[in-house]
C-alpha cells in the first residue's frame, strides 16, 4: 500500500510540476508577445523565479515539508497563476486575428498586456480581500404544517480549518452566532482542512469553539476532508471543544425535534469508519438532517423534513460556480424537488479551500427560522 502510495504522489508531483512551469512558460511567452522591448536577461529572471515558485514551493507548500508561511504563499500564488491563464488565454484569443495582418500592432498588444496584468491582479485582489467579510443569510423554513413551535438555527460549514483559516475566523462566527441568539448550531461538515496538524493553536481554536452556545446545542457531522491518520485526534478536538458530533445517528432535542447528522459519504484520506445506515426515533417528529454532501439527497424521502449541507462552496473562485451548478442538484441556497422530498439548504460555507480566494461566492453563517 506505501509502494502505491508512492507510485501515486510522484507521478502528482511529476504532472504538477509539468503545469506549473507550462504556466511560467506561458507567462515568459506572454510578457514577450506584450512586451517586446523588454531585455532578454530580464526575461530569463522572471522564467527562473516562476518556475521555481510554481514548480517546488507550491507543491511542497500543499503538504507539511515547509513552513507554515510558504504553505499560504504557495496557494496565493495558485489562485494568481490560475486567473493569469484565464485571462491570458482570453487576450491571446482576442488578439489573434492582428497577427494575421501586415500591420504595426504592437502599442495594440502592450496596451493589451496592460489591460490583462491589471484585470489580473484586480481579480487576484478582490478575491483575496472578500473572504475577509463573513456575510449573513437568511432563511424561513415550515418543517411540518400546523406549526407547534418555532426555532432559530446557526448553519456552518467549511470551516477547513488549518494553514489560511484559524482563529480569525472563528472569532468572527462567535460574535455572529452570539449577537443572533440561535436555540440551536450546527456544523455541517469539513471542520478541518484535512489534517488535524495544520492547526496552528489547537488549544486556541478549542477555547473560542467553546464559546458559541446555544439552548439546544451545538452539533455537528463530518465532511470529506474530516479524516486522515490523525482522525482520531480531530473527535478528540471536538469533544473537547463541546461539539456533539453526530456520526450516523440522530437524538430528539428538547423541544421535540429530531436532529440526524451523518458520517461523509466519501472520506478522502486514512480512515477506517465507514457510513451505516441511519435509524430515526418512531412518533411524528419534525426531522432535520445534516448530510455533508447534497450530492446524498437521492437517498432521502419524506421522513426527512431539512437537511442541510455544505461542500461546494458555491465554487469558490468563478468560473467554478457553472460547474457546482453542473455537478449538484442543488450546489447552493434552498431547495425541494417535490412534495415527497427534503428541503435543502446549501450553504457556501464560511471558510476556504486550496487558494484563498472568494470570487462570485460568499464567505457565509446561515440562519434558518423554522416552524414545526
Amino acid at each position: 500500500m506505501k509502494i502505491l502510495f508512492s507510485v501515486v504522489l510522484i507521478a502528482v508531483i511529476l504532472i504538477l510540476v509539468l503545469l506549473f512551469y507550462n504556466a511560467a512558460s506561458q507567462f515568459l511567452f506572454t510578457l514577450h508577445h506584450f512586451f517586446p522591448t523588454l531585455k532578454p536577461r530580464l526575461f530569463y529572471g522572471i522564467y527562473a523565479a516562476l518556475t521555481l515558485a510554481t514548480a517546488t514551493l507550491f507543491f511542497l507548500g500543499m503538504g507539511t515539508l515547509l513552513s507554515r508561511p510558504l504553505v499560504v504563499i504557495g496557494r496565493y500564488l495558485t489562485g494568481f497563476f490560475l486567473y493569469f491563464m484565464m485571462v491570458e488565454n482570453l487576450f491571446s484569443l482576442l488578439l489573434f486575428p492582428l497577427r494575421k495582418l501586415q500591420v504595426d500592432h504592437a502599442p495594440l498588444c502592450v496596451g493589451a498586456g496592460i489591460l490583462a496584468l491589471c484585470l489580473i491582479c484586480g481579480l487576484f485582489l478582490y478575491g483575496s480581500l472578500h473572504p475577509l467579510n463573513l456575510k449573513t443569510k437568511e432563511y424561513q423554513v415550515t418543517l411540518q404544517e400546523g406549526a407547534r413551535g418555532q426555532m432559530r438555527i446557526a448553519l456552518i460549514s467549511d470551516l477547513h480549518l488549518g494553514y489560511t483559516v484559524g482563529e480569525k475566523r472563528l472569532c468572527q462566527l462567535r460574535d455572529r452566532i452570539r449577537e443572533e441568539q440561535p436555540d440551536l448550531v450546527l456544523i455541517a461538515g469539513d471542520i478541518f482542512d484535512g489534517a488535524f496538524r495544520n492547526l496552528k493553536d489547537p488549544q486556541r481554536l478549542c477555547s473560542i469553539l467553546q464559546e458559541i452556545k446555544a439552548p439546544l446545542g451545538v452539533f455537528a457531522c463530518t465532511g470529506n476532508h474530516d479524516a486522515g491518520e490523525d482522525y482520531e485526534e480531530m473527535l478528540r478536538f471536538l469533544e473537547e471543544s463541546e461539539i456533539r458530533l453526530l456520526q450516523d445517528e440522530a437524538v430528539l432535542l428538547e423541544n421535540g425535534v429530531v436532529l440526524a447528522g451523518r458520517r461523509d459519504s466519501s472520506p478522502i484520506g486514512k480512515t477506517d469508519i465507514r457510513r451505516q445506515s441511519l435509524s430515526l426515533p418512531e412518533g411524528d417528529h419534525p426531522v432535520i438532517l445534516m448530510d455533508h454532501q447534497p450530492a446524498n439527497l437521492s437517498q432521502y424521502g419524506s421522513e426527512i423534513d431539512l437537511m442541510v449541507s455544505g461542500h461546494t462552496h458555491k465554487g469558490q473562485m468563478f468560473p467554478f460556480g457553472f460547474i457546482t451548478d453542473a455537478l449538484f442538484e442543488v450546489d447552493y441556497g434552498y431547495y425541494q424537488k417535490d412534495s415527497r422530498s427534503p428541503q435543502v439548504i446549501v450553504t457556501s460555507g464560511a471558510g476556504l479551500w486550496g487558494p484563498p480566494l472568494r470570487i462570485a461566492s460568499d464567505c457565509e453563517v446561515v440562519f434558518i427560522d423554522t416552524c414545526f
